[in-house]
């Protein structure tokens, strides 16, 4: 068998998908968003917890 059909790690297909993806400003662009809105989705998870810590 040539080449390819490669069994990659986790790592390196992060970094596979990362270079590809960083290719275009719009895509950059798209993770960029994708991870700022994962981040308010955890941050108000956090603030929820505490909330209700507060409660009880």
């Amino acid at each position: 068998m040539k080449g390819g059909n490669k069994i990659m790690t986790n790592k390196e297909l992060a970094a596979h998908w990362h270079e590809k993806l960083m290719r275009t400003p719009a895509s950059y662009q798209a993770l960029a968003t994708y991870r700022f809105q994962q981040w308010e989705h955890f941050e108000a998870l956090a603030h929820k917890e505490l909330a209700e810590s507060w409660e009880n």
